[in-house]
C-alpha cells in the first residue's frame, strides 16, 4: 500500500468514532470496521460529533488496524466489502430469518454480475419455515416452507445510493422485479409472481441490500433453479428463451433497459422432492 495511502487510511481510521476504553473487536465488528476505514480513503470520511484531540489508545488502534490492512493487502478489496446475509436480514428487521442464515444447511453464494452498470451480488440463501408473517389466502392446505435469497446491488462505479426516501435512488422509484425461474418450466407460466414472493430492502452505507422470500423452491432441486433480478416494477418475460430440449432458461441482458440477470442457485439435489414440485406447480397455476 503506497505511503499516501497509509497517510489517508490512519486519517480515515482516526476520524471513526471509536471509545477509549472500547473492548477488542473481532469477526464481523472488526470487518466492518476496518471496512468502513478503508472506504474513507480517497473519500470523504464518515462524519461525527466528537471534537478535540484524539485519544492515545484511538491511535494506536488506528495504527494496529492500518497495519493489518496493509499485511492483508485489503486497501483495493475496500470496495468490495458487503454485510452479510444474517447482516442484510437483520438490517432489514428479520430477526429470526437472520439466525435461520447461520444454520448449517444456509448456503452462502457471493457471487456477482454486472449489468447496466451495476453490481449485482446474490450473498446467499436458506430454506426455512415462514419467518416473516407473510400470509397468502391462497395458500389453502398447502402451507410450504420459504425460501429466502439475500442479495447487494450497488454503482460499479463505486457511487453511493441513495437513501430508499432519495428521489434519486433507481431502485425506490423504477423497482426491481426478484424471484426464482425453473429449469423446463416457461417464464411466462411459472415465475415469481406465482410464487408469493416478497422482498424486504434497505441502504447501508451506500449499497442497496434487499432479503426477498417465496414460496420454497427446496423441492425442485434436481432441477436447474434460477434467480432472476429484473430492474423495473413488473418483469418482462419476453426477454428470457425456454429451450425446448433441454428446458434451460436464457435471458439476453441487452434484451430490456436497466438490469436482467440469472443466477444459477447451488440447491442440494438430496432435497428434491417430486411430489411435492407438482403440488407447488399445481398450486401456483390454479386461478386467483
Amino acid at each position: 500500500m503506497p505511503k499516501t495511502c497509509d497517510k489517508d487510511l490512519l486519517a480515515a481510521l482516526d476520524a471513526l468514532p471509536l471509545e477509549e476504553d472500547a473492548a477488542p473487536l473481532a469477526g464481523d465488528e472488526f470487518e466492518r470496521v476496518l471496512a468502513r476505514a478503508l472506504a474513507g480513503v480517497g473519500a470523504a470520511c464518515p462524519q461525527t460529533q466528537q471534537g478535540g484531540k484524539p485519544m492515545k489508545k484511538k491511535k494506536l488502534f488506528a495504527a494496529a488496524l492500518a497495519a493489518a490492512a496493509a499485511c492483508l493487502c485489503l486497501g483495493a478489496a475496500a470496495a468490495g466489502w458487503l454485510l452479510s446475509p444474517r447482516e442484510v436480514a437483520a438490517q432489514v428487521g428479520l430477526d429470526a430469518l437472520a439466525a435461520a442464515f447461520d444454520a448449517p444447511d444456509a448456503i452462502t453464494v457471493n457471487e456477482t454480475q454486472t449489468d447496466a452498470g451495476y453490481d449485482i451480488t446474490l450473498l446467499g440463501l436458506t430454506t426455512a419455515e415462514n419467518l416473516s408473517g407473510y400470509w397468502s389466502r391462497s395458500w389453502g392446505e398447502l402451507t410450504p416452507g420459504r425460501t429466502y435469497a439475500a442479495l447487494a446491488i450497488r454503482p460499479s462505479d463505486g457511487t453511493p445510493m441513495g437513501a430508499l426516501d432519495d428521489p434519486d435512488n433507481a431502485f425506490a422509484n423504477e423497482g426491481l422485479a426478484v424471484g426464482p425461474l425453473i429449469e423446463g418450466e416457461a417464464p411466462i407460466d411459472c415465475n415469481p409472481m406465482m410464487m408469493h414472493t416478497a422482498w424486504h430492502g434497505t441502504v447501508v452505507d451506500g449499497t442497496y441490500y434487499m432479503v426477498v422470500e417465496c414460496d420454497t423452491v427446496a423441492p425442485f432441486a434436481d432441477r436447474t433453479v434460477y434467480l432472476m433480478v429484473q430492474q423495473g416494477m413488473f418483469p418482462n418475460f419476453s426477454t428470457y428463451t425456454l429451450d425446448a430440449a433441454t428446458g434451460a432458461i436464457r435471458t439476453d441482458p441487452a434484451a430490456t433497459e436497466g438490469i436482467n440477470v440469472l443466477f444459477t442457485l447451488p440447491l442440494d439435489a438430496a432435497l428434491a422432492d417430486p411430489a411435492q414440485a407438482a403440488a407447488l406447480l399445481e398450486q401456483w397455476r390454479a386461478p386467483a
